[in-house]
């Protein structure tokens, strides 16, 4: 069978390429029927998407995990031979021997969470313990728990406790447990327990099935030569019942069908089965898991391991896939709104464009690697490379544009090739476009624009003005009839025969435009490669950069959702923002914008997307939105939303480096001088992508952006009470709005309480009181003596007046008198003067002249000598002249004074 579809492959290759090396003509040149290549591939839009796997190398404590369950909280619970885990997502926590009080072993083997919260562990050994409050609590032989292995454990609908031990069923009354069943002949293990509603509990031993009602236990003959695993009831009330020897399914009033590895099973042997929403059941078997739907059996190797015996297989609350291996640590399928659709191609598997045509066929063509098209899950290959462009026109024909300069039209399983020849521009073809009238294709090259008319005939319009003479990359053909032409040089658009242009002098951040889209405003979107997504309305153009919020600056593709979300592809993955924020920004509402990104690890074959070309992406049917990577198809599914907000926990408080118990209230001693405060978010779909916000009211007004980290620091926080927020979303962006909260106090020294304060505060008070009333004696007694001392200084001051003015007085008369003594003299010299002068001009003797100028001489002496008493007067009173004393000849003065006594002057009468 190989040979023939080897030779079959051949001889299609071969046809293909001599159809792709055909010469291009004038004429339309139609090929021999296509052939197409047919392999299987997954298609299912329920297909788990994302796989993680945790080996005791990640904090595993080992890697042989037995059982799995998520506990009302959220967190997930794994059963190893190495101890107890809890995991959140991001950290493992390990409980066993050598840190937890009171735990008994560490080899567990099965694990059940009761109505009241509390965790039942059972491991070998008879060990049974109760996980409650980060408390462990033991049962033991004083209990009435077996010393034998404890496989299984769970609770009937009257709150009774069961437990399935190697010595039989036994079931809890008080503090005590007791034997249930009637012992069996040969061996009495319990390895299974399913209550049902109705009171009964199905048991599985290893010979058979068994039923417990009313206190009488019955054999169910269902296990015909094959040893029991395990049981599991569907919502379809069948049981699935696990064995050595395959999975028996039986439903109460049938006989069992039993299928094995012939009839799909991965392998006979059988550990565990669960059903997940979509009622698909899963079973974990000794290689791998296998997966029943449809009423058929397949081995899942979508999940990854077929080498691996799964021993326990757990569906969470956001429908991930748990599968516990017995070496190879614990693994998670989760359920993402994205797949990756891989293409069996060995060379190049960089998808270009996608379409889906009017009769739901998918067409997905690769850079190097052919044209594929999907019906249902099955992929058909055809050898034709390079196809970058892919459209339909209204005759259902397909036209596909080629890398290589060539067009071709598919239509009755017949190509059909046109070139140059035939008027078509360029060595190129990157994007195409069927206008409205469902038969106009326009057509771009890397040389510019041109158009198919419904008459078969091709029009080259790069050499109209302002026409792109480029790489013509993405088309639009507005509801006017209009085209925008995004390309490497700029955002052009044709209307009425007319070119104009949109550079980067209009606003654009690049020139290379790779996206359009038109939303319900008739506002154009455009994408760009490098400088962000633009917003254009009425040649208003606003730009959007990573410096705004964006995820990338290059947008190969938009698309937009029902719920008014842009789904924007890049080189770094698909973001989705709201077209609320974006119109928000660009109207100044907001200073940036907020989007939620999707890389490979959301379930996309590569985080890089393609672009350049036409369609760069397909909008499915059923709403399912396909974009093309550098490693295969990403599927967007909208149906697939995660939509359980992240259940939130405190799960430790640090105080100043000590770890603190954690209640509702907490009290801390005083002196805080450093918290930490650690959280979780229990998210498992993508744990990573889990976003935490917090704040502490008292100290905090605004949320805190803390991103993906899970501790909130504090450093010197004063005495009081304080409440801390903090809230988280998962990976599809959905807040817990309600959060969770920690109030605490912080409790003050002693010097920092209300009663010291009040005491210190009368202190300051009276001290305050007393040093006022000082300052206020102080102050009275200052103005008293200021006013004593303005009283003397004012006394003084009339003092010093009266004696001014009894000097200013005595000045005055002296000054009258200082008058008179002068001007006597001067008279007297005057006559002299007036004497000595006629005597001269009558030539009289010298001897009638000396009596005048003797007189004259008198007189200057006098003045001369009165004007020196009135200096040495000033000069005595200013305190400049000291006074000495000396003797007086009284007779000597007499004769000096009778000596100058004043003569008659002739012809004039002396007075005084």
């Amino acid at each position: 069978m190989i040979f023939p579809f080897r030779v079959l492959g051949v001889l299609c290759m071969v046809g293909s390429l001599l159809t792709h090396v055909a010469p291009c003509a004038a004429e339309e040149v139609e090929s021999p029927p296509v052939c197409f290549q047919k392999v299987p591939v997954a298609m299912d839009s329920h297909a788990f998407s994302t796989h993680r796997s945790w080996q005791a190398e990640h904090g595993l404590p080992q890697n042989s995990v037995q059982a799995i369950t998520q506990t009302r909280d959220g967190y997930l619970w794994l059963a190893t031979f190495g101890g107890l885990a809890r995991f959140d997502g991001v950290r493992f926590r390990t409980y066993n021997t050598g840190n937890t009080p009171n735990f008994t072993t560490n080899r567990l083997l099965t694990l059940f969470q009761d109505r009241a919260g509390r965790l039942w562990i059972g491991g070998e050994g008879g060990a049974l313990m109760c996980l409650e409050a980060d408390r462990v609590q033991p049962f033991g032989l004083a209990e009435g728990v077996p010393q034998s292995n404890i496989a299984a454990i769970c609770e009937t609908p009257d709150g009774t406790l069961w437990i399935g031990a190697d010595d039989g069923l036994f079931r809890r009354e008080g503090a005590r447990f007791v034997r249930a069943d009637s012992p069996a002949t040969g061996a009495n293990r319990v390895i299974a327990l399913w209550p049902t509603p109705d009171g009964r509990i199905f048991f599985g031993r290893k010979e058979g099935v068994f039923v417990l009602h009313n206190g009488q236990t019955a054999a169910l003959q269902l296990l015909p030569q094959a040893a029991l695993t395990c049981l599991f009831r569907d919502r379809q009330n069948r049981f699935w019942i696990g064995s050595e020897w395959g999975v028996f399914v039986w439903q109460e009033g049938a006989p069992p069908r039993q299928f094995l590895k012939n009839d799909g099973l991965s392998h006979n042997l059988i550990h565990s089965v669960t059903q997940d929403p979509a009622g698909r059941i899963w079973i974990g078997t000794g290689l791998g898991v296998t997966v029943f739907e449809n009423e058929n059996l397949r081995p899942a190797t979508e999940l990854e391991l077929a080498n691996q015996e799964v021993q326990g297989l757990h569906l969470d609350g956001e429908g991930n896939l748990w599968a516990g291996t017995t070496t190879g640590g614990v693994h998670v399928f989760a359920p993402t709104r994205l797949a990756a659709i891989s293409l069996p191609v060995r060379n190049d598997p960089s998808v270009t464009a996608i379409l889906q045509d009017q009769s739901g066929t998918i067409w997905v063509s690769t850079s190097c690697s052919g044209l594929h098209r999907i019906r249902g899950n099955q992929l058909e290959s055809l050898w034709i490379p390079c196809v970058w462009a892919m459209a339909e026109d209204r005759t259902g024909a397909l036209w596909l544009g080629m890398y290589t300069g060539s067009l071709r039209r598919l239509a009755a399983n017949r190509l059909t090739l046109y070139g140059n020849a035939d008027g078509l521009p360029g060595s190129a073809v990157v994007s195409l476009l069927v206008a409205q009238d469902g038969h106009t294709l326009w057509i771009g090259t890397n040389v510019g624009l041109a158009q198919r008319t419904p008459d078969g005939r091709f029009h080259d319009l790069t050499r109209l003005p302002n026409a792109p003479q480029t790489w013509v990359r993405t088309l639009l053909e507005a509801p006017d009839g209009s085209l925008w032409i995004a390309a490497d040089s700029g955002l052009f658009h044709f209307q009425n025969g007319q070119f104009s242009r949109f550079t980067t002098r209009d606003g654009l951040g690049n020139p290379f435009v790779r996206a359009l889209h038109l939303d319900a405003n008739h506002i154009l979107w455009v994408g760009t490669y490098g400088g962000g997504l633009h917003r254009i309305d009425h040649g208003s153009c606003c730009r959007i950069r990573t410096a705004d919020g964006l995820l990338d600056d290059v947008v190969s593709f938009i698309h937009e959702d029902s719920e008014g979300n842009f789904w924007l592809s890049g080189n770094r993955g698909l973001s989705r923002v709201a077209r609320s924020e974006l119109e928000d920004f660009c109207l100044g509402r907001r200073s940036r914008v907020d989007p939620l990104g999707y890389t490979k690890a959301d379930g996309m074959p590569d985080s890089e997307t393609n672009g350049g070309f036409q369609p760069a992406a397909c909008r499915l049917r059923d709403g399912t939105v396909l974009f093309p990577t550098i490693k295969g198809v990403a599927r967007l599914a909208f149906d697939r939303t995660n939509r359980q907000s992240p259940p939130l926990l405190i799960e430790s408080v640090a105080v100043n480096g000590v770890a603190q118990p954690v209640h509702p209230q907490s009290v801390f001693a005083p002196g805080v001088r450093r918290m930490e405060i650690t959280y979780t978010g229990l998210s498992f779909s993508v744990p990573e992508k889990v976003r935490f916000r917090y704040r502490l009211e008292g100290t905090e007004s605004d949320w805190i952006d803390a991103g993906s980290r899970r501790t909130a620091f504090y450093t010197n926080l004063a005495p009081g009470t304080y409440r801390f927020i903090v809230t988280a979303c998962n990976n599809e962006g959905l807040w817990n709005e309600a959060g969770t909260t920690l109030t605490f106090t912080i409790q003050p020294f002693f010097y920092q309480t209300r009663w010291f304060q009040a005491l210190w505060l009368l202190i300051v008070i009276g001290t305050g009181w007393g040093l006022y009333e000082l300052r206020v004696r102080h102050l009275l007694a200052r103005a008293f003596h200021l006013e004593m001392l303005v009283r003397e200084r004012t006394e003084n001051l009339r003092r010093e007046k009266e004696k001014t003015e009894a000097a200013n007085q005595s000045q005055t008369r002296l000054l009258s008198l200082i008058a008179h003594d002068l001007k006597n003299p001067l008279f007297a010299i005057a006559g002299w003067v007036k004497l000595a002068r006629e005597n001269l001009k009558n030539r009289r003797s010298s001897e009638v002249c000396d009596e005048p100028l003797h007189s004259i001489n008198n007189e200057v002496q006098d003045m001369i000598g009165f004007i020196t008493t009135l200096l040495d007067s000033a000069a005595l009173e200013a305190g400049r002249l000291r006074l000495s004393r000396h003797r007086l000849d009284l007779a000597e003065l007499v004769k000096t004074v009778a000596a100058r006594q004043p003569v008659s002057v002739p012809g004039r009468r002396r007075s005084r």
